[in-house]
Protein backbone atom coordinates (compact mmCIF):
# COMPACT_ATOMS: atom_id res chain seq x y z
CA UNK A 1 0.00 0.00 0.00
CA UNK A 2 1.58 3.53 -0.75
CA UNK A 3 2.56 5.50 1.72
CA UNK A 4 1.90 9.47 2.00
CA UNK A 5 3.08 11.55 3.90
CA UNK A 6 2.89 15.16 5.22
CA UNK A 7 5.69 17.72 3.63
CA UNK A 8 6.94 18.77 7.12
CA UNK A 9 8.22 14.90 8.05
CA UNK A 10 9.89 14.82 5.20
CA UNK A 11 12.63 17.29 5.45
CA UNK A 12 14.28 15.44 8.35
CA UNK A 13 13.35 11.68 6.95
CA UNK A 14 14.36 12.18 3.61
CA UNK A 15 17.13 9.42 3.09
CA UNK A 16 15.22 6.75 5.50
CA UNK A 17 12.38 8.03 2.50
CA UNK A 18 14.77 7.48 -0.57
CA UNK A 19 15.82 4.16 1.07
CA UNK A 20 12.46 3.15 1.44
CA UNK A 21 11.43 4.05 -2.24
CA UNK A 22 13.99 1.70 -3.46
CA UNK A 23 13.67 -1.07 -1.06
CA UNK A 24 10.21 -1.44 -1.66
CA UNK A 25 9.96 -0.74 -5.18
CA UNK A 26 6.83 1.08 -3.82
CA UNK A 27 5.55 5.34 -4.57
CA UNK A 28 6.11 7.26 -1.79
CA UNK A 29 2.81 10.37 -2.04
CA UNK A 30 4.42 13.40 0.04
CA UNK A 31 1.21 16.15 0.81
CA UNK A 32 2.42 19.57 0.54
CA UNK A 33 0.12 23.07 1.10
CA UNK A 34 -2.86 23.62 -1.10
CA UNK A 35 -3.85 19.66 -1.49
CA UNK A 36 -0.59 19.70 -3.86
CA UNK A 37 0.97 16.13 -3.61
CA UNK A 38 4.24 14.90 -5.23
CA UNK A 39 5.75 11.49 -5.39
CA UNK A 40 8.83 9.92 -4.93
CA UNK A 41 9.93 6.90 -6.70
CA UNK A 42 12.85 4.99 -7.32
CA UNK A 43 15.30 5.54 -10.08
CA UNK A 44 14.90 1.86 -11.06
CA UNK A 45 10.76 2.37 -10.95
CA UNK A 46 11.67 5.93 -13.08
CA UNK A 47 13.74 4.29 -15.76
CA UNK A 48 10.88 1.25 -16.01
CA UNK A 49 8.33 3.94 -16.53
CA UNK A 50 10.05 5.23 -19.16
CA UNK A 51 10.80 2.06 -20.78
CA UNK A 52 7.26 1.10 -20.32
CA UNK A 53 6.30 4.42 -22.34
CA UNK A 54 8.88 4.29 -24.97
CA UNK A 55 7.41 0.99 -25.63
CA UNK A 56 3.69 2.35 -25.56
CA UNK A 57 4.58 5.60 -28.08
CA UNK A 58 6.89 2.73 -30.57
CA UNK A 59 3.77 0.48 -30.33
CA UNK A 60 1.31 3.01 -31.13
CA UNK A 61 3.54 4.67 -34.28
CA UNK A 62 3.59 1.28 -35.59
CA UNK A 63 -0.08 0.81 -35.49
CA UNK A 64 -0.83 4.06 -36.85
CA UNK A 65 1.31 3.36 -39.92
CA UNK A 66 -0.25 -0.26 -40.72
CA UNK A 67 -3.60 1.40 -40.23
CA UNK A 68 -2.52 4.39 -42.78
CA UNK A 69 -2.84 6.73 -40.26
CA UNK A 70 0.64 7.79 -40.47
CA UNK A 71 2.30 8.61 -43.73
CA UNK A 72 5.71 7.07 -44.66
CA UNK A 73 8.36 9.04 -46.72
CA UNK A 74 11.23 7.36 -48.19
CA UNK A 75 14.85 9.12 -47.38
CA UNK A 76 14.93 10.95 -50.91
CA UNK A 77 11.87 12.26 -50.26
CA UNK A 78 12.70 13.29 -46.60
CA UNK A 79 16.26 14.56 -48.42
CA UNK A 80 14.29 16.73 -50.96
CA UNK A 81 11.70 18.29 -48.73
CA UNK A 82 14.66 19.49 -46.81
CA UNK A 83 16.78 20.21 -49.76
CA UNK A 84 19.88 18.29 -48.38
CA UNK A 85 19.66 16.87 -52.16
CA UNK A 86 23.21 16.17 -53.63
CA UNK A 87 22.83 18.11 -56.67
Amino acid sequence: MAKIIDATHTQSNLEYLIDQAILTHEPIFISGNNNNTAVLISEEMWEDIQDSLDTMIADQRIDNIKSGKSEVYTLEEVMNKLNLNKE
